[in-house]
């Protein structure tokens, strides 16, 4: 018989701290000080721990829907309807909260994603709909393809400079938050002060035009040793001419003297030119190719359990 419980405290969450993914697990202890309230669905079979259902409601003024983080069931206990009802139980109390729709986000190539989707599924979620790909490549077949994105830049040197990111100073920082203010024309993901924590010394470059910053890669160094390009932007009057390209070359020009081989590049779907040439030029010496999907649920009283 399956079970199910919602712990409102760390203790009586422990046996299911496992169940989720490493980044969410502090969120098992049912923190207090956080902008969201974590919410855990726990199940049991026989007073064995068989899954895991961990999400959170927005604390008030906070915008945002709740939300699904993670959906797990042990593999003892897999088909045989423990994961169809942890969400069945979720939304119920989602719902006993007052919220009116759910958003998960979620990456397939795993093993669980097919199980996880029927879950969705069955469950009356909407069709998951694409959000980023993400694509992890090998440096030395990058190399080996030889793209022209990697062979000699060629521009106005008394104009444009190419330095590293940790040499741009507070002033022309300001300044581009002002040219920004002006005319907003920065892509809202891409603003280069929303990513420079923790960014990576060594590949994160940028573009001076006159002086004057222009465009930018922010990178970051995963515990792996993967080098993440996160963020890449340049201004709308210059992007026809790749000069994005040119901060590419430069962070995979500086990988290889320092003897990184793996970069993985995160691209919104909704910046199609970065994520054609993501296709275009990573994904045939991809080690993997994945891409974020996302999708929410509407509660509706019918699908409410008793």
């Amino acid at each position: 018989m399956i079970a199910t419980q919602v712990p409102t405290t760390a203790a009586e969450a422990a046996d299911f701290t496992g169940m989720t993914f490493p980044h969410y697990k502090h969120l098992t202890a049912v923190p207090s000080h956080l902008d969201i309230t974590p919410l855990l669905v726990t199940a049991t079979v026989d007073d064995v721990p068989a899954g895991l259902a961990l999400g959170a409601i927005p604390k008030p003024g906070y915008q945002a829907p709740p939300t699904l983080f993670s959906l797990y069931t042990a593999p003892a206990f897999r088909h045989q309807g423990v994961g169809t009802r942890l969400m069945e139980v979720f939304h119920h109390e989602v719902a006993a909260r007052g919220g009116e729709l759910i958003r998960t986000i979620y990456m397939t190539g795993k093993d669980v994603s097919a199980h996880f989707e029927r879950i969705l599924e069955k469950t009356g979620w909407e069709k998951p709909q694409p959000r980023m790909a993400a694509i992890k490549a090998d440096l030395r077949q990058i190399r080996a393809m030889n793209p022209p994105w990697l062979q000699e830049r060629r521009f106005d040197a008394s104009r444009f400079s190419i330095v590293p990111w940790r040499e741009i100073t507070d002033a022309q920082k300001d300044a581009l938050r002002r040219s920004h203010e002006a005319d907003r024309w920065i892509a809202e993901d891409l603003a280069p002060w929303k990513h420079e924590a923790n960014y990576d010394p060594v590949t994160s470059c940028a573009v001076l035009r006159d002086g004057a910053l222009v465009s930018w890669v922010i990178n970051h160094r995963l515990a792996d040793g993967t080098t993440r390009f996160t963020c890449s932007f340049a201004h709308p009057r210059l992007q026809r001419y790749g000069v994005v390209m040119w901060l590419y070359k430069e962070a995979v020009d500086q990988m290889e003297k320092h003897n990184r081989r793996f970069g993985m590049w995160t691209v919104p779907l909704h910046h199609p030119a970065m994520h054609a040439f993501a296709t275009r030029w990573m994904k045939p010496c991809a080690v993997y190719f994945r891409e974020t999907m996302g999708c929410e649920k509407i509660l509706t009283s019918d699908r409410i359990p008793v």
